[in-house]
């Protein structure tokens, strides 16, 4: 098991790996359940340059923007994350009336 006080001091994926933004959405969990909020907000922002529309990276970024004291940027993906809600509920509601 990892020391988790030395968690995300040196967090580096293979050239293959740096592309799948489920590990930056994992590390950066990892790193705000140990209470690195500023080093898992530097993370998931990684993640959401490779997949800026996960519903996960965005909510998780958000989290540790708050828990790190960067209120004006998780109001401003807390936001994001509210109006693509919306838009996503107006499209399958759209989707199904087709279908019907």
């Amino acid at each position: 098991m990892p020391n988790m006080q030395r968690l995300g001091h040196n967090i580096k994926f293979s050239s293959s790996e740096s592309q799948d933004y489920r590990l930056y959405l994992r590390a950066g969990i990892m790193l705000g359940r140990v209470g690195r909020h500023v080093r898992a907000r530097d993370v998931l922002a990684k993640g959401l340059q490779i997949s800026p529309e996960d519903i996960d990276l965005q909510y998780n970024y958000a989290l540790a923007c708050a828990m790190s004291a960067n209120n004006r940027e998780a109001v401003e993906m807390t936001r994001k994350i509210i109006i693509v809600g919306d838009e996503s509920k107006d499209d399958t509601h759209g989707r199904l009336e087709e279908i019907d």
